[in-house]
């Protein structure tokens, strides 16, 4: 490592590289075992903690299986990325997930045109 640019340099020492390396790593994986609880949190434990976190009461088994049905409306329709998005669009318009499904079901999209003429 030099110090005057801040910059590191391993040409010298390759062991600095390895071990420099084996830390990042190490940083990596600490950050996504705590960023990533998937191993003791269930989807309803998370959606009850962000549920208190918003200040609102967690949804009914129904209305989070209405709401996993919309998701995967949007998801099948489309792209995977259309399910969250009409699931928050539909909670900014101030819909409750069964009326958003229903709405959800009656689209029809045309099909880009892909081809060129």
């Amino acid at each position: 490592m030099t110090a005057r640019s801040g910059a590191i340099r391993f040409t010298q020492r390759p062991y600095l590289e390895r071990n420099y390396l084996r830390l990042c790593s190490h940083f990596v994986v600490l950050h996504l075992i705590g960023t990533m609880t998937f191993m003791t949190t269930t989807a309803n434990d998370w959606i009850g903690a962000y549920a208190a976190q918003l200040r609102v009461e967690m949804p009914s088994q129904e209305e989070i299986d209405q709401i996993l049905a919309l998701a995967g409306t949007a998801a099948h329709a489309s792209e995977r990325t259309a399910a969250p998005v009409a699931c928050w669009l539909a909670a900014k318009a101030g819909l409750g997930a069964e009326e958003a499904q229903e709405l959800a079901l009656l689209i029809v999209v045309p099909d880009s045109d892909t081809s060129e003429e």
